[in-house]
């Protein structure tokens, strides 16, 4: 298992964020903040090869249930979705499930977030 949750896009990069962006509307989740970050690095005229685009989302009920059964969860939220562009174009998170190997397993509110998260990410296959 791996820190981070990926998958191929079968879209080009701006058909991969659309889509995404539609299912969180989908899954009630909140857009808080959402920027291009290779193009904020490019502008500080630092080179960054591929594209980087950055979905931070919110659930509020969910982050209710989840802050309310798990305070420390604070940490965690907002999900953080990124669309990258390289050789390939992939959507990935963190995948939270791996912190139980430090000491944090994940309540059943996070599993429910996490597993919302993953569904939205899966759009991007065909």
């Amino acid at each position: 298992m791996n820190i981070f949750y990926s998958m191929k896009s079968d879209y080009d990069f701006n058909e991969t964020i659309s889509l995404v962006s539609q299912a969180l509307v989908q899954a009630q989740f909140t857009l808080l903040a959402e920027f291009n970050l290779a193009e904020k690095l490019r502008s500080n005229n630092l080179p960054f090869d591929g594209e980087l685009h950055v979905l931070e989302v919110c659930n509020p009920t969910d982050a209710y249930s989840v802050l309310n059964t798990k305070p420390d969860s604070k940490y965690l939220l907002p999900c953080r979705i990124t669309v990258s562009k390289g050789s390939d174009v992939t959507v990935g998170i963190l995948n939270y499930e791996m912190f139980r190997y430090v000491g944090y397993s994940l309540s059943e509110s996070e599993t429910v977030v996490l597993n919302k998260v993953k569904e939205v990410i899966s759009t991007v296959k065909k």
